[in-house]
C-alpha cells in the first residue's frame, strides 16, 4: 500500500488548496487541528509503543530534519522503530545521540537490527539487546570500492550474494526449519569468506575504499552472522530504511518542522499511516474512525484500537455501534 501524499503536504500549500476551493482556513487553525488530534492520538501510539517492547525484533534507523530556529535552522532527527511486524513506530529527538535508542528502547529484551552507527554502542552493550548486523550495508560498502578495487569487490560481493540467494530459498519455511537450513547453507559461504576477509585485510592499501569495506565486514562479524541463530531474523534492516523514506519524502516538500512539537505531532501521526501501511489499512478511514473512538474509548483497551487489532476491532458491536451513533462516519467496511 502507498501512503498517501498528503501526508507529505506541509500547511501553507493546504491553506492554499482549501483558497482556491472557496474555503478560508487559517494555517493556525490547520496547526491547531493538526496538534490538538495528534494529542488525542498518542496516547494510542503511546501504548503501541509500550507492546512493540514484547516484540521479537525491532529494527531501527534514523535521519536527519531542519528545524525552523530564530537566526537559523538547527538540525534534529526523526527515528524509526519497526517491532516484527505489529508496529511502525517515529520518534523525534533534537540531537543525533545515544540517548534516544536508550529511551526507545528502555526495558526491552530482544533483538535490535541497526547499521553499525555509534549511537547504538551504548544500547548494545546490555546483556538484554542483541545486536543484529544489516548485510545490505555490508554490501553497500563493496559496491563503493568497486571502481578502485573492481576484483577484490565482486568477489566479496559474490559472496554476500550467496547468502542471499539461500536467504531468499527458505524465506517460506517455518522458523526452526529455516534456522537449520541457513546454518547448513550459509555455514560453509560464511567460513569461505571470512577466511578471504582476512587474507586480503593484510594485503589492501590502507585507508582505501576496499580497506574500508573488508574493516567493516570484520569489525561486524558477529552481528552479521546472529542471523543463523534465529529464522525469523532478516539479514538487512531495509525495513527501517523503506519505512523512514515516509520522513526523507516529506522534507523535500516541507523542507523543515517548525518547532520540536510540531517534529513530535509528525511523529505520532506517520505513526499510525505507516502502521496503517503495514496492516493493509486505509489510513484516511482509520484515522476518521479512531478519533471518532478514542475520545471515550476505555484506556484500558486502548491498544484495541492500533492498527495491528483495528479489522478484530471493527468485528466488536461496542465499535460498531459507537462509529454508526456518530454523524461523522460513513458506514463501517474493512479495507481490502
Amino acid at each position: 500500500m502507498k501512503f498517501p501524499r498528503a501526508t507529505r503536504l506541509p500547511l501553507h500549500r493546504q491553506e492554499k488548496i482549501y483558497e482556491r476551493q472557496g474555503v478560508h482556513l487559517a494555517r493556525s487553525t490547520l496547526c491547531g487541528w493538526v496538534g490538538s488530534c495528534a494529542e488525542v492520538l498518542g496516547y494510542l501510539v503511546a501504548a503501541m509503543a509500550k507492546d512493540a517492547l514484547s516484540a521479537h525484533c525491532i529494527a531501527i534507523d534514523a535521519t536527519g530534519v531542519l528545524v525552523q530556529a530564530k537566526d537559523k535552522c538547527r538540525r534534529g532527527h526523526f527515528w524509526v522503530l519497526v517491532a516484527d511486524r505489529d508496529h511502525v513506530l517515529f520518534r523525534f529527538t533534537p540531537r543525533h545521540n545515544q540517548d534516544g535508542p536508550k529511551e526507545f528502547l528502555r526495558g526491552y529484551k530482544g533483538y535490535v537490527q541497526a547499521d553499525a552507527s555509534s549511537v547504538y554502542e551504548e544500547l548494545f552493550r546490555t546483556e538484554q539487546v542483541t545486536e543484529v548486523g544489516c548485510w545490505a550495508h555490508c554490501r553497500r560498502r563493496f559496491f563503493e570500492a568497486m571502481s578502485s578495487d573492481r576484483e577484490r569487490a565482486m568477489t566479496a560481493l559474490g559472496f554476500i550474494h550467496q547468502l542471499f540467494a539461500i536467504d531468499k530459498a527458505t524465506k517460506d519455511l517455518a522458523p526452526g526449519r529455516r534456522t537449520e537450513q541457513r546454518r547448513s547453507h550459509a555455514q560453509p559461504v560464511l567460513g569461505a569468506f571470512r577466511a578471504w576477509l582476512d587474507s586480503e585485510e593484510l594485503l589492501v592499501l590502507p585507508r582505501s575504499p576496499i580497506a574500508g569495506a573488508i574493516g567493516y565486514a570484520r569489525n561486524q562479524w558477529t552481528a552479521l552472522i546472529r542471523f543463523l541463530e534465529d529464522g525469523r531474523l532478516r539479514l538487512d534492516n531495509n525495513r527501517s530504511e523503506l519505512e523512514l523514506r515516509r520522513e526523507a519524502l516529506g522534507r523535500k516538500n516541507w523542507i523543515f518542522v517548525g518547532s520540536d512539537d510540531g517534529a513530535e505531532w509528525n511523529a505520532v501521526i506517520v505513526s499510525l499511516i505507516a502502521s496503517c501501511a503495514l496492516h493493509q489499512i486505509d489510513p484516511w478511514a482509520y484515522l476518521r474512525d479512531v478519533l471518532i473512538l478514542l475520545p471515550s474509548w476505555p484506556r484500558d483497551r486502548v491498544l484495541e484500537l492500533a492498527p495491528k487489532s483495528w479489522k478484530q476491532t471493527l468485528e466488536n458491536t461496542d465499535a460498531r455501534q459507537r462509529l454508526a451513533a456518530s454523524p461523522w462516519t460513513a458506514p463501517v467496511t474493512l479495507a481490502a
